[in-house]
């Protein structure tokens, strides 16, 4: 899920503002499998470790660089992006 869609419209406005949970931005086919608790678990923990860089780094949320958010939540055991090509992750064995 992108960054951007925890990023509210107004957040030039109130700095350092995201939303996470059903309060993110999408369409409603994207929007219907994410009001589950689980995925708000991730969403809200995204949102908390981006906005925990992006103050370290004295920057706005929406100039992290992703790739310092994938690999902060890589090391905190997360899966993130992708599943590479023939990989078996999200299938049962």
């Amino acid at each position: 899920m992108p960054l951007g869609c925890l990023v509210p419209a107004r957040a030039y406005e109130v700095k350092g503002l995201l939303a996470a949970g059903r309060k993110l931005s999408g369409d409603p086919r994207a929007h219907s499998p994410l009001r589950e608790v689980p995925e708000r678990w991730v969403m809200g923990r995204g949102a908390r470790v981006a906005a925990a860089l992006a103050a370290g780094e004295s920057i706005p949320v929406p100039a992290l660089p992703m790739s310092s958010l994938y690999a902060a939540r890589r090391a905190q055991g997360a899966i993130v992006g992708p599943p590479a090509p023939g990989s078996r992750r999200g299938r049962s064995a």
